[in-house]
């Protein structure tokens, strides 16, 4: 009778289970997907995010106006420091890339996470408690942790990039500003065909080696605004892919194979440039 009695209770608890897993399932698939795939539920991080593309983009047009202007200056004397600035003008490229990726898994990872992680690993565990096996209540737990970690993982990065560019935004402001000043002052120096006047360079300041100089000053800040905006925008983002391939290796045992010098292939396919030859011998000889 005791026995029978135990096996009732059991019978009805994991019942209770099953029934509250089965709640939690339907309401992750409606509500939590829902709610969490919605981009108005991310105000502030899409608000963030769509200021830094307008920012980048502002950026990226700037200096590549300026850098095709300064590449017009006879005499070829400022083309150097313009083929450099219209390298980093592709840089930031990349980075709005980046960004426009960013603000379309914030709310991918949502869906993900409500709508297939945590009602497997509801699944998992009704398996887990109808057959009586440890493994699979496991598993399921594993997953939810993981959704857990898909879902917090992205926006913290986000937060940490905005916590850095906040310091960063006058130096944005300053290359635009200094971008445009001499596109500026090489458009009102050219007549209607693009050519420059006969005496533009009386009217420019400094002339050819105060242009020189500003075109510098602009390289050097472009250069410390290119290396911020790839740290904030696709360094932390990789670190984040690598404390997920870490969770999941921990989570589940798999075993992922990344290349140790991963970081620096990605780094150094991001700041190459176009090579420059300062010793025209070396041409010669590697003619011959």
């Amino acid at each position: 009778m005791e026995n029978q009695n135990y096996r009732k209770r059991e019978t009805t608890i994991k019942l209770i289970e099953v029934m509250v897993l089965v709640v939690l399932l339907v309401l992750s698939a409606t509500v939590g997907d829902n709610y969490f795939s919605d981009p108005d539920h991310y105000p502030q991080t899409l608000s963030s995010l769509q200021d830094k593309e307008e920012k980048v983009m502002l950026l990226t047009g700037s200096c590549a106006t300026a850098a095709t202007l300064l590449a017009t200056v006879p005499d070829d004397a400022t083309t150097p420091v313009a083929d450099e600035i219209a390298d980093l003008a592709s840089t930031f490229a990349i980075v709005l890339s980046v960004i426009f990726i960013e603000k379309y898994s914030l709310t991918l990872i949502g869906h993900v996470a409500f709508n297939y992680l945590f009602p497997a690993g509801c699944l998992f565990f009704i398996a887990g408690i109808l057959s009586k096996r440890h493994y699979l209540k496991q598993w399921a737990v594993k997953l939810g942790i993981f959704g857990l970690i898909v879902c917090l993982m992205i926006p913290f990065a986000m937060d940490v990039a905005d916590l850095i560019e906040e310091t960063s935004d006058y130096k944005i402001e300053q290359t635009i500003a200094q971008a445009e000043e001499i596109s500026d002052e090489i458009n009102e120096n050219k007549d209607d065909e693009g050519n420059f006047l006969t005496k533009a360079w009386e009217k420019i300041k400094g002339g050819v080696s105060g242009l020189l100089d500003r075109a510098s000053r602009l390289l050097s800040n472009a250069l410390e605004t290119a290396a911020v905006l790839l740290a904030t925008s696709c360094i932390i983002p990789v670190a984040v892919v690598f404390v997920m391939i870490w969770a999941i290796k921990l989570l589940f045992g798999v075993q992922i194979h990344i290349p140790v010098d991963l970081p620096h292939r990605l780094s150094k396919r991001v700041f190459r440039h176009r090579a420059k030859d300062d010793d025209p011998d070396d041409d010669m000889d590697s003619g011959e």
